[in-house]
C-alpha cells in the first residue's frame, strides 16, 4: 500500500508539471521574483518529499494513515483533472503571469471554489508533509502556502479589474480555496 501511495504521489507531481506546459498559457511574467521563489520551492518540495518517501518506502504505517493519505491524493488528483477538463480549451494564465485573454471560468470545480488548481496543489503538499511527519518539508510547505495565497490575491485583483461586477458576484457566491469555508 505504501508503494501505491508513492506511485500516486508521483502521478500528482507529474500532473502538476504537465499543467505548467500543457494547461496554462505562457503570457509575460508579471512578478518574476515571486514566480522564481514558487518554482524553486515547488521543485525542492517535490524532490525532497519523493526522496523522504522513497527512504521510508518499506516502513510500517498504520492502515488508517495510509488510507487517509491515499484518499487525499485521489481527491487532489480528482480536483486537478476536473479543473483541467473545464479549462482545457481556455488556456488560463500561469501563476504570476499576466492574465492575457484568460476567461472567467465558473463551471465545474470553479463553481465550488475559485482556485481548484491551487487547492489540489496545497492538499497534496499538506498531506505528504503530515504523512511523512517531516520537519524538513514544513518550511517549504509554509513558504508555498504563503506564495500561493499571494498569487491568489494578485489574481483576484487582476480578475476584478478585468471582469468587474461579474467577478465580484462570482467572488461573493464562491469561496476562495475550500468549498463553503474559505
Amino acid at each position: 500500500m505504501v508503494k501505491v501511495c508513492f506511485v500516486l504521489l508521483s502521478v500528482c507531481y507529474i500532473s502538476y508539471l504537465y499543467s505548467i506546459f500543457g494547461v496554462f498559457s505562457k503570457t509575460p511574467i508579471s512578478d518574476g521574483r515571486s514566480y522564481l521563489v514558487l518554482k524553486l520551492s515547488n521543485l525542492t518540495f517535490w524532490l525532497l518529499s519523493l526522496f523522504l518517501f522513497w527512504r521510508n518506502l518499506w516502513a510500517a504505517y498504520p492502515h488508517w494513515q495510509l488510507y487517509l493519505f491515499l484518499f487525499s491524493l485521489v481527491l487532489s488528483l480528482f480536483f486537478f483533472w476536473w479543473a483541467q477538463f473545464y479549462t482545457r480549451d481556455k488556456k488560463l494564465a500561469l501563476v504570476y503571469h499576466s492574465l492575457g485573454q484568460a476567461p472567467l471560468v465558473q463551471k465545474g470545480p470553479f463553481s465550488l471554489m475559485r482556485n481548484p488548481f491551487y487547492f489540489s496543489y496545497l492538499l497534496t503538499y499538506i498531506s505528504v508533509t503530515l504523512f511523512l511527519k517531516s520537519l524538513l518539508l514544513t518550511p517549504f510547505l509554509l513558504l508555498l502556502f504563503f506564495v500561493y495565497i499571494g498569487a491568489i490575491k494578485k489574481e483576484e485583483n487582476d480578475l476584478l479589474s478585468r471582469f468587474g461586477a461579474d467577478y465580484m458576484a462570482y467572488k461573493k457566491r464562491v469561496k476562495r480555496l475550500i468549498p463553503y469555508i474559505f
